[in-house]
């Protein structure tokens, strides 16, 4: 997808680089600077960290992936507001950091999957850090109050949006909450309803909000960039945006060509259903698969068990094909195939899938899969 993205956006590569070569340039003077506020230096580096992963979800077309990292870069900027306005905000972002490694020593993710000794020098190293930090956080908050343990702020960040001007961030922050948190709002361009009255869904890449992203994340990172210019005035922040400006002049372009680009994605008709299939060889050995259609699989199936009525409906369907037409099976062709309506078949325990194309071998007429009647 990048490359497609690249030919209808030449510019967007090199303008990525560019982007990324200047924000590395100015972090770098901000994160060595230990007469900066410890809450500034956090705040910035992560704003940098998020949208360069942005960079990458755009270059990619990664829409969801791109407006979470779109809403943390506009958290960022709220956040970055609120500790530059107030030194007792600052402090207690700061004083958040222990929570990371206190949380850690409890979680201790994958240890079971170490062998002993990667196990013990593993969860060393995470007592070392966490001990110490949950120490230092559980005396927080003993100072601060039980909301503490919460959050670092008592203000929503709603509210500082509106108290730093940022409302408009906001709206595009709700945006992007939507899609991190699974609501059914935030499926745009995964969901599609034809005007032939039926619903699409993608599973894949959300085009649609790849541009969305890329607007919101430039606007609130611009207003990172204008809380660190309001700390750090030594900084002529405005000199390493150049590479953010090219890029911000490139949205038009590249709302175009993904515009472009989804419209030759999405499907002129339903998405064909799951279906069971029955393979046999001419002398009438017999198996059973779940094939899916939309991934190209197939999965071998138990044998499903048919009123007899439907099994004799099928031995004589299978009976006609192997009587009438027995130059379909050959030796580099040993099984025939059948769709069969009607039928559901369950997935064998531990079976692989394989793709389709393994058994639905080319023939003059397409794939050697035919529809059998319904059998109802």
């Amino acid at each position: 997808m990048s490359e497609k993205i690249a030919k209808g956006v030449p510019l967007l590569p090199a303008t990525m680089q560019l982007v990324n070569f200047e924000q590395l340039a100015l972090v770098s003077q901000v994160v060595g600077d230990s007469t900066t506020h410890e809450s500034v230096r956090l705040l910035f580096n992560l704003a940098v960290n998020d949208f360069r992963d942005l960079l990458d979800d755009i270059e990619t077309g990664s829409g969801r992936s791109a407006m979470r990292a779109a809403r943390s870069v506009i958290e960022h900027a709220i956040n970055l507001r609120t500790v530059t306005s107030s030194l007792a905000e600052a402090s207690r972002y700061a004083e958040h950091l222990d929570l990371g490694p206190a949380m850690m020593v409890d979680l201790e993710p994958g240890a079971d999957r170490l062998n002993a000794a990667a196990r013990r020098k593993y969860t060393r190293a995470l007592r070392k850090a966490g001990v110490a930090s949950k120490r230092r956080f559980n005396a927080a908050v003993a100072e601060h109050g039980h909301w503490f343990s919460r959050n670092w702020t008592k203000r929503t960040l709603k509210d500082r949006a509106t108290v730093a001007g940022l409302e408009h961030l906001y709206t595009y922050y709700k945006l992007g909450s939507l899609v991190s948190h699974g609501s059914a709002a935030g499926s745009l361009g995964t969901v599609f309803d034809s005007p032939n009255g039926f619903r699409i869904f993608r599973t894949g890449l959300s085009l649609e909000l790849a541009p969305v992203a890329m607007w919101a994340g430039i606007a609130g990172y611009r207003e990172v960039l204008s809380a660190l210019q309001a700390v750090r005035p030594d900084l002529e922040v405005d000199a390493y945006s150049d590479g953010l400006d090219a890029l911000d002049g490139l949205w038009a372009e590249y709302f175009t060509a993904l515009a472009k680009i989804d419209r030759a994605l999405w499907p002129t008709a339903p998405v064909e259903a799951p279906s069971a299939v029955l393979a046999f060889t001419q002398s009438k050995v017999r198996r059973w698969y779940l094939h899916l259609p939309m991934t190209g699989a197939l999965i071998r199936a138990k044998t499903p068990d048919l009123p007899a009525w439907m099994e004799d409906r099928i031995d004589q369907l299978v009976d006609r094909i192997v009587t009438e037409q027995p130059d379909l099976f050959r030796p580099d062709q040993r099984w025939v195939t059948a769709r069969v309506a009607n039928v559901t078949v369950t997935p064998e325990a531990h079976a692989e899938a394989i793709p389709d194309t393994a058994l639905f071998q080319s023939s003059p007429s397409g794939f050697v899969i035919r529809d059998l009647p319904s059998l109802d």
